[in-house]
């Protein structure tokens, strides 16, 4: 147990953890605020490249919550919503598909049902 708490203890030391983040596949978004700082995930290229999204990503991350979770109990169904996408395929048929909001959302919703029961 002291091991592992060591381990956390050295990965998430800001420049340890930018480092971390970078590893590939690469581009993992920080958890904490100062990995958020860190030089060493900010210096790297991939980051360099998306910076301005990823300052938007960080300065979003303190208004947002994790959808599925913000009642203090679980949804149940969340893990089939959020692995099917259902949510960005909503978004998707009006983006890209053309479709009303009112029709995308009320077609989202019948999807979201059918997989929740």
């Amino acid at each position: 147990m002291e091991a592992s708490k060591k381990f956390i203890s050295f990965v998430l030391e800001p420049e340890n953890y930018g480092r971390f983040l970078n590893m590939e596949p690469g581009l993992f978004m920080p958890l904490t605020a100062d990995g958020a700082t860190a030089a060493s995930f900010w210096e790297d290229a991939t980051v360099q490249k998306y910076k301005s999204q990823i300052e938007t990503v960080i300065e979003n991350s303190k208004n947002g919550k994790l959808f599925g979770f913000t009642s203090g109990r679980v949804f149940p169904a969340i893990a089939a919503i959020s692995a099917q996408n259902l949510i960005a395929e909503t978004l998707q048929n009006i983006t890209v598909n053309g479709m009303s909001a009112a029709d995308a959302v009320a077609e989202g919703q019948a999807h979201m049902k059918d997989v929740s029961e």
